[in-house]
């Protein structure tokens, strides 16, 4: 007899997420990369684009040590500069950061803060 056995991997999407609907949070880290968007559960997508046009939420791209956070930012105009010290775009963590710029992207943010501020140690490309 022959024995089958199915593993479900996660699937890895590449989906566009709505800044508009929550601030946006994406994670590499070993096992992939995810992206949790508000107070919804992380989503293993290791290619986001992001798109919207918030005026209080923002987004953080926080990659673990040794890992690179792959996002595309695709006519995303964040507008927070009402919001003091916020930084529209936020790198942290101790992994690289890759954006890929597609389409009329703008960000904007409060006193304080740079539109894409980078506080990640790895690199920014």
């Amino acid at each position: 007899m022959i024995q089958e056995k199915t593993v479900n991997a996660l699937p890895s999407f590449a989906a566009t997420y709505d800044i508009s609907k929550g601030d946006i949070v994406i994670t590499a880290s070993s096992a992939g990369q995810t992206v949790t968007v508000g107070s919804g559960s992380p989503v293993r997508d290791d290619d986001p684009s992001v798109t919207g046009t918030p005026d209080t939420n923002t987004l953080t791209i926080d990659p673990e040590p040794e890992q690179t956070a792959n996002v595309t930012l695709n006519g995303l105009k964040i507008d927070v500069s009402a919001v003091a010290n916020a930084a529209a775009v936020r790198t942290i963590g101790e992994g690289d950061v890759r954006l890929e710029l597609d389409g009329d992207s703008s960000s904007l943010s409060g006193s304080d803060a740079a539109g894409l501020q980078k506080e990640n140690t790895g690199s920014l490309r």
